[in-house]
């Protein structure tokens, strides 16, 4: 009676057995896979934009990687993600049973300890490349994860999964791939790793934010260590290899804060946004239909940065570019300033509108393309549209003295004043009197529309009346549109529209290059207003309020300070090298100080840029 219960027992657990297989089978075969029939690996790209003289100024990506072919990377980098991800990748088809059981029994016996994973390489790069495998632990995932994964088995050869991986997979603090981390951690080419490095970024992927070196140093150390035993145990190195990595000085390089790290080089913010509006441009003209969305157009712009892998080559010069941060930020030290300040500069090729320094100081607004109060440095745009259209000439006499224009009562500088003085006399020595008295001759409204064809885009309906001759204007004009108005006078009375972008070039071919016989021009003046207006700049800085602007060659140029001293200017050229100088803070608040200040700043610049032979003599030369 006995033995019949345990068969009819026996029988029971075996038809539940086969029952349970039975929709074990169908629940498997339920669930899809990806399909991956259309995908072709291709690695996430990234576009480099560069200097002129080859310093590399920002990286623009969605996710920071650097493909690198699985030839290339070490050998203990290889063996030590193996040993300790899926040592037994060469063997299975995608998944690992015996993987799965190893894992159960570890965590068992480890329970305190961070979970053993049981995916294969496999697995976690369809994990990682497929959207659809989602990162919820359930049956269903775990399922279409591993026949996903037996997919990409069949389409691709170890190696080639394996290259997908060390390139693809998160490591922790932003960097994507093994050379991205290795040079986000050890500031270094994964080829130059030690044993002990390799080991230390192999740990990473299982927690890549728990294991972070440089901020949880003693657990990312605890899981190298366990990644070289591992080595050791599936006979990669030796006992001996290990202990000797594992007494390795990891000398981290922590560059989360850093160019390594960071998209932008510290001191170009701005220099690279204007080249990405450059680039948007661009591509626009060169791939925009009609009808098409402006917006979208532009997204997709950025969307080709992050994919696409271009190279741009800018006009900026480092050399040049660092002297010119070098001197904004002197003048900081140079003078007793009232609060704290940050300044720009802007120089540029006024016979190309080729850019060639570009600082837009040390906050977080591009203050070389931020309107400004110019002061002062307006009135040779007021008084060179006062000549054009025949308000003033060569022997117009005006008079400084204290005026009310009805209401408004403008003072010059110290309160003094000189009656009657030239045209010449007056600009030279920057009274304001008489350039309100020019203003007032050509006409408010006139005058305020002429500031328009030298390329003022700030001007609005408050800048509409006779303030505006002394540069008291709502928002006021930015550095960089100041030196484009300036470039005018040398240039016979051509506004040059100043560019950031020489070269784009993708792996295959130049898909761009700035064609210098198609620059950008417009004639704000004509040669004779030019030239006036030239003529009494040189005098300006020879016997004038820009004497601190002086140097061995002929320079021209005007300072501006505005109202309290918030604002001071000195925008000035010499040959076809010109240049815009503006020194405040972005509260408006008082500095003190004069324009003077900015033209010693710009004469202690291009003497630096003229000693150290970063300018041709022949752009120098008038």
């Amino acid at each position: 009676m006995v033995k019949k219960i345990l068969i009819a027992l026996l029988l029971i657990a075996f038809a539940a057995m086969l029952a349970g297989f039975g929709y074990a089978y169908y629940y498997y075969n339920s669930i899809e896979s990806t399909d991956i029939s259309g995908f072709n690996y291709e690695p996430t790209g990234k576009s480099y934009i560069y200097s002129e003289d080859g310093v590399l100024l920002a990286e623009i990506y969605n996710e920071n990687r650097t493909f690198v072919p699985l030839v290339d990377i070490p050998e203990n980098l290889i063996n030590a993600v193996i040993a300790v991800e899926d040592y037994r990748f060469y063997e299975h088809e995608g998944y690992d049973l015996k993987g799965i059981i190893r894992a159960g029994v570890e965590n068992f016996k480890n329970q305190d300890d961070r979970p053993e994973g049981a995916s294969t390489i496999t697995q976690q790069l369809a994990r990682y490349v497929f959207e659809d495998i989602t990162t919820e632990i359930s049956i269903d995932r775990k399922i279409k994860e591993i026949k996903t994964a037996i997919e990409l088995e069949k389409k691709y050869t170890k190696n080639q999964i394996l290259e997908m991986y060390m390139n693809e997979i998160y490591f922790g603090g932003g960097a994507y791939g093994v050379q991205e981390t290795s040079r986000r951690f050890f500031g270094k080419d994964i080829s130059n790793l030690t044993l002990g490095e390799a080991a230390l970024i192999a740990g990473l992927p299982q927690a890549p934010s728990a294991y972070q070196p440089d901020l949880h140093f003693d657990k990312a150390k605890i899981r190298q260590e366990k990644v070289l035993d591992r080595m050791f145990e599936v006979g990669f190195i030796t006992q001996q290899q290990a202990e000797d990595a594992k007494k390795e000085v990891l000398v981290l390089k922590n560059t989360s804060s850093s160019f390594q790290e960071g998209r932008i080089r510290k001191d170009y913010e701005g220099f690279v946004s204007k080249v990405l509006e450059e680039f948007r441009t661009i591509y626009i003209a060169k791939y925009g239909k009609e009808g098409d969305d402006p917006a979208e157009l532009a997204k997709q712009a950025y969307r080709s940065l992050e994919r696409d892998s271009l190279t741009i080559v800018t006009t900026i010069n480092t050399k040049i570019n660092e002297a010119a941060i070098e001197q904004v930020k002197k003048t900081y030290t140079r003078y007793r300033f009232l609060n704290q300040v940050t300044g720009a500069l802007v120089t540029i090729n006024s016979s190309t509108g080729r850019v060639i320094a570009y600082y837009g100081g040390e906050t977080k607004i591009d203050m070389a393309s931020t309107p400004r109060q110019p002061g002062s440095s307006i009135k040779p745009l007021i008084y060179s549209a006062a000549y054009q259209l025949g308000a003033i000439d060569e022997d117009t006499i005006l008079n400084d003295e204290k005026t009310d224009f009805k209401g408004y009562v403008p003072e010059n500088y110290s309160d003094t004043y000189h009656g009657q003085v030239s045209v010449r006399t007056a600009l030279i020595n920057s009274y304001n009197i008489p350039a309100v008295q020019v203003l007032n001759k050509l006409g408010v409204n006139t005058g305020v529309e002429y500031l328009k064809k030298f390329g003022v885009t700030s001007v609005n309906k408050w800048d509409y009346g006779l303030a505006t001759a002394l540069g008291g204007m709502t928002q006021g004009i930015s550095p960089i549109e100041m030196a484009t108005a300036y470039g005018s006078f040398h240039n016979d009375g051509n506004i040059i529209k100043p560019y950031f972008i020489q070269t784009i070039n993708d792996d295959a071919e130049q898909i761009y290059i700035k064609d210098l016989s198609l620059i950008e021009s417009t004639k704000a003046i004509s040669s004779k207003t030019a030239a006036f207006m030239d003529d009494i700049l040189l005098d300006v800085v020879n016997k004038g309020t820009g004497r601190n602007a002086r140097i061995s060659y002929p320079t021209a140029g005007k300072t501006g300070t505005t109202s309290k001293n918030k604002d001071i200017w000195f925008i000035g050229y010499t040959g076809k090298i010109l240049t815009s100088i503006w020194i405040g803070n972005i509260d408006n608040k008082e500095i003190g100080g004069t324009g003077s200040y900015a033209a010693y700043t710009y004469s202690q610049y291009m003497k630096q840029l003229i000693n150290n032979g970063y300018v041709a003599r022949a752009d120098l030369l008038r």
